[in-house]
């Protein structure tokens, strides 16, 4: 597999959003944006959103003790999805101090749905955490980046 790319893949779509670590994220691509809250035959009872991610360094010394943190909200702030973490990350074994500053990385994490989520529109949110549990801020404010609207079926 490859996770270092030239350009951003034409599948994805393009993000220009800033971390204050020095990270910008700079696309993303998500499997389904309607789909039920529960599936039977891999991952019973719940359902989840394969995400990947595409990445860029803008600093050239990063924190390496982060990762990434996926959220599926209601209009409330009600978090009905959130990703399940798995290690290592690809800013573990290719930490973003290593890449070339023209690189883009592709990161991926999985959005496990809470199965009991009602029908409905929600908005999937990105943000990095460090491994002490503090949101990274972005440059513009605020700790979380929208991606898209995801909407639940029956």
């Amino acid at each position: 597999m490859n996770w270092r790319h030239a350009q951003l893949p034409k599948a994805a779509t393009p993000m220009d959003v800033a971390f204050d670590n020095g990270l910008r994220l700079v696309g993303y691509q998500v499997d389904a944006q309607r789909l039920p809250a529960t599936e039977r035959v891999s991952h019973p009872p719940s359902n989840w959103i394969h995400l990947t991610t595409y990445w860029q360094r803008e600093a050239t010394t990063i924190p390496e003790n982060f990762h990434l943190i996926g959220l599926l909200t209601d209009a409330g702030g009600g978090v009905w999805g959130r990703e399940l973490g798995y290690f290592p990350t690809v800013f573990s074994f290719d930490p973003p101090a290593q890449w070339s500053p023209t690189a883009i990385i592709e990161a991926h994490l999985d959005i496990n749905l809470n199965p009991i989520t009602p029908p409905g529109q929600y908005q999937l949110y990105l943000a990095l955490e460090s491994d002490t549990g503090e949101r990274i801020p972005l440059v513009t404010g605020g700790f979380e980046a929208p991606l898209t609207v995801i909407e639940i079926i029956e």
